[in-house]
């Protein structure tokens, strides 16, 4: 008689509320007997078990802080290495019950180009939310990844200093840092804030190196029958992936406004200034919602990025950090000896309110610093400028006179390298200068253009760097001044005692008009 084949087909599959997933894994025997005839054992090919998945967090980890009290979009991540290689099987987010809406996930390489998105559904109210991606995304040991998620209402996890004793490590996966960007749609995040953690997680498997045992059949001496054709097994059908569903945008909520600070007094109104920069074409972007800070912020990462932030505090590049970015960013700076301090940064789209207070000092201390579209204002000085420095298309104005201050709106004590070109710098009465070149206490004073200015006030408007019988010609060289606007808002010269210190060589001071006034077009001598 013969016997049926057997086919047993087991399967593992754990609960997704406990994460730790097999794959589905087909072991099972094969027996064949025939009747007094032949008998022949054999073991059907195993595959090899997948690792069951792991992540950063615990399956029952909860934050401390589950809801964050903003309530703007945000795109909210986490930057990870991948100490073995494997896969990316999905995103998971910790999810308050007051993040509510569409979310949508994404894996990004470390240079922000987009591996796979995925859209969340069946999310529960609160609790840890978990989506896959159509299909697995590999990733190498070694590589650095970001994995995030979109929400349009805010409400997110945050539990700042989360990092602050460095990275997060679980066996296969080393969290470097949290990150976001705001915005109303999926973007790459790359903003951090106080060491914060924003229990973002993946879903990952390991590769796994254990090969399938090969099948060895034994054979038993008896006398062999007629061959009866095994039956073959139906294949047990590999599952088709389901594509991904289309995103449905839901509409970004009306921002709750940012809590304005005590209202600084009246400025000083501008002169006509046709196309020099003014406050609406500086600072903050318009229509940008930006997330209230506070407390002093020290950044030691090259590349860093700080932007869409309301921050009452000050900020500082550690030595040797480069290539730091602030953009779209209020800084409330009563108390800071500078807003910004630091060398290797790009500064653009920026507010500094200095509130006034006489603690302050600049709003801006910098070398190779590019400056622009900078709003500065109730400060002692707008920017203190060294070697290697941009500065454009900014207002500088209403600096914060008192009886010992000594104001420029921008001032250098020896630079090589500086260009300041298309700014508004209004010195009101009781200030220094709009713009001061100094060798007192310098080496030298080399490479500077101060070029297409709208300037007024001060002593004089402008300190020139050089200026016969007083400063030390050795220590001056190409030095321009050329092509600016000096208006008579304060002074009918524009600074109190006149325009300029010094037309003696070397400088070259060229092409400078008066922006208004009885001489109004023409050429300040």
């Amino acid at each position: 008689m013969l016997k049926h084949t057997q086919i047993n087909v087991q399967k593992l599959e754990i609960s997704p509320n406990k994460r730790r997933r097999a794959a589905k894994v087909a072991a099972g025997a094969v027996a064949v007997t025939l009747a007094g005839a032949l008998s022949f054992a054999a073991t059907a090919n195993s595959a090899s078990a997948a690792e069951p998945t792991t992540g950063i967090y615990a399956t029952d980890a909860v934050p401390s802080v589950p809801a964050d009290r903003d309530r703007s979009a945000v795109e909210l991540g986490v930057d990870f290495t991948a100490l073995k290689s494997g896969s990316i099987l999905g995103i998971r987010y910790f999810k308050s019950s007051t993040n509510t809406g569409a979310h949508v996930g994404t894996l990004w390489t470390a240079g922000g180009t987009k591996l796979a998105t995925a859209t969340f559904t069946n999310e529960s109210n609160s609790g840890w939310q978990e989506v896959d991606f159509a299909q697995p995304v590999a990733i190498a040991a070694g590589a650095s990844y970001v994995a995030s998620y979109h929400t349009n209402t805010g409400h997110y996890a945050d539990v700042e200093k989360a990092f602050a004793n460095g990275p997060i490590t679980n066996g296969s996966l080393k969290a470097t840092a949290g990150v976001y960007v705001y915005g109303s749609g999926t973007a790459f995040p790359v903003s951090t804030w106080n060491a914060s953690s924003y229990y973002v997680d993946v879903v990952f498997q390991g590769s796994s190196s254990a090969p399938a045992p090969t099948p060895t059949p034994t054979p038993v001496a008896t006398p062999a029958p007629t061959p009866v054709p095994t039956p073959v097994p139906t294949p047990v059908a590999t599952p088709v992936p389901t594509p991904k569903p289309t995103a449905v945008p839901t509409p970004a909520p009306t921002p709750v406004p940012t809590p304005v600070p005590t209202p600084v007094p009246t400025p000083t109104p501008a002169p006509a200034t046709g196309a020099f920069p003014t406050a609406a074409s500086t600072g903050v972007l318009p229509g940008s919602t930006l997330k209230v800070m506070s407390g002093n912020t020290r950044i030691s990462t090259s590349g860093y990025v700080l932007q869409n932030v309301d921050l009452t505090g000050c900020i500082s590049i550690a030595d040797g950090t480069t290539n730091v970015t602030i953009k779209n960013v209020l800084i409330h700076g009563a108390g800071c000896m500078w807003a910004i301090q630091g060398d290797n940064v790009q500064i653009s789209h920026v507010e500094i309110d200095g509130q006034n207070d006489a603690r302050n000092d600049a709003g801006i201390a910098c070398s190779a610093c590019t400056v622009s579209n900078v709003n500065i204002h109730n400060t002692i000085d707008g920017i203190k400028a060294n070697d290697n420095t941009t500065i454009t298309d900014s207002y500088i104005h209403d600096l914060n006179v008192t009886s010992t201050s000594h104001n420029d709106g921008i001032q250098s004590l020896g630079t090589t390298s500086l260009t300041i070109d298309h700014n508004t710098i209004l010195s009101e009465p009781g200030t220094t200068s709009a713009i001061i070149l100094s060798t007192g206490s310098s080496t030298n004073m080399r490479n500077v253009t101060i070029s297409n200015n709208l300037l007024a006030g001060g002593g004089w408007t402008v300190y020139g760097g050089y200026r016969a019988g007083t400063d030390d010609l050795s220590k001056i060289s190409n030095i321009k001044i050329i092509n600016n606007s000096f208006s008579t808002t304060f002074y009918g010269k524009s600074g109190y005692y006149g325009p300029l210190t010094s037309t003696d060589t070397p400088d070259v001071v060229s092409g400078n008009v008066w922006a208004d006034g009885p001489n109004a077009g023409k050429s300040v001598g």
